[in-house]
């Protein structure tokens, strides 16, 4: 499977970059909320949704799928993610998004949390 649209890595976590030596798991859970942030506060500045209209992070996670592509078939699928794949931190942060708060001073502390483990 390709993903086709998904979360990036916003971090990066090659064996030469800052993030080598980080949880693997909890950089994927940074990518996925960063990725899903991202797709909603596209909604809010350029469609004119508003942060409350989501209700909460995994209401974020609910409307927004990543799109596979498989390599032998062509075939497309697509998958939400869930609460283990944006973990606690992840999720507290999508919330005070929908509550309009900034959450860059969150994701800051969150990606240095993961710079110095």
């Amino acid at each position: 499977m390709i993903i086709q649209d998904g979360p990036r890595g916003y971090l990066n976590d090659n064996a030469d970059g800052p993030f080598a030596f980080a949880n693997a798991s909890a950089v994927q859970q940074f990518n996925n909320t960063r990725w899903l942030y991202e797709y909603a506060l596209d909604a809010v500045e350029e469609h004119g949704d508003s942060w409350s209209e989501f209700g909460s992070g995994l209401k974020i996670a609910s409307i927004y799928a990543i799109i596979a592509v498989d390599e032998e078939t062509g075939e497309t699928s697509e998958f939400h993610l869930d609460a283990d794949d944006l973990g606690e931190k992840g999720i507290a942060i999508l919330d005070a998004a929908t509550r309009g708060e900034d959450v860059e001073p969150a994701f800051n502390a969150w990606m240095d949390e993961l710079y110095g483990s």
